[in-house]
């Protein structure tokens, strides 16, 4: 009958070992859930900031776009304007050439 005690009261020890690992187990996984959860917050923010960067940069980069549209069109414009001024030139120079030869 004593022996029979020992045993239970060795299974007891036993399980109350297993029970204490277990809710050390379980202490670590709560840790581990915290330190995940900072984690992905974490990685949210940074996701966030850098959509926030690229969406931006998208902006700058369509804002360059117009600005090198409108420069474009600028120097064309110029360029036609050169252009006529050229011909003018040419033709009153040939006007004038015309008129003192006569």
């Amino acid at each position: 009958y004593l022996n029979e005690i020992e045993i239970s009261r060795k299974q007891i020890e036993d399980s109350q070992l297993q029970l204490e690992n277990s809710r050390q187990e379980l202490l670590n996984s709560y840790k581990q859930i915290e330190e995940n959860k900072t984690k992905l917050e974490n990685y949210s923010d940074a996701l966030e900031n850098s959509q926030k960067e690229n969406y931006n940069s998208q902006k700058e980069l369509q804002e360059s776009r117009q600005q090198f549209e409108d420069c474009t069109k600028q120097l064309e414009d110029t360029r036609q304007s050169l252009a006529n001024q050229i011909c003018e030139t040419e033709r009153l120079t040939k006007l004038l050439f015309d008129t003192e030869a006569k």
